[in-house]
């Protein structure tokens, strides 16, 4: 979005107040500010399971203050005053030797020219920056707004999550 500024209308919003939100979520510093369970950034639009329990707009990556990234599960987000704040779950990526052993595994089956091009596509998938295969952490955190970076399509194979972030344009389910 940085790239085309005219593209995305660059206004953030929030909506969908939390009246109640799980301990897990809450932190005790932020008790009286507002919760909300969406967050619109230009073309990212994040929705909780507080504003939805079957959301799939929920994850997303962001940047880390080392110049890294990680990827995160949406919670809510935390106003108070001009001050915003977004409240994630932190999703832990699997070594990247671990990632797909579903899609390998599918790969040990094929032969001759089939075998070497599957492998090939596994070994990419370990190797690209814009796809991972992880779990929810369990833990929490609170990113700045101005660190997301796009949002994330996602599916659930053998309890993981697989993971796709496309160079910073969103991606939707």
């Amino acid at each position: 979005m940085k790239k085309t500024p005219g593209l995305f209308p660059t206004s953030i919003g929030w909506n969908h107040p939390i009246k109640e939100i799980d301990d897990i979520d809450m932190l005790p510093h932020m008790f009286q500010h507002k919760w909300f369970a969406s967050l619109s950034i230009g073309a990212l639009n994040l929705v909780s399971r507080y504003g939805n329990p079957n959301t799939r707009d929920d994850i997303f990556v962001a940047n880390t203050e080392n110049g890294g990234k990680k990827w995160c599960r949406f919670v809510a987000v935390v106003v108070s005053g001009n001050d915003l704040s977004v409240r994630v779950e932190t999703i832990k990526e699997l070594p990247s030797d671990s990632r797909y052993t579903s899609l390998e595994r599918c790969a040990r089956t094929l032969d001759g020219t089939d075998f070497y091009f599957a492998i090939e596509v596994v070994t990419h998938l370990r190797t690209y920056n814009g796809m991972t295969e992880g779990v929810l952490s369990g833990e929490r955190d609170v990113v700045d707004v101005g660190c997301l970076v796009g949002m994330a399509a996602y599916a659930i194979i053998e309890s993981r999550l697989v993971i796709l972030q496309a160079s910073g344009c969103p991606v939707h389910n």
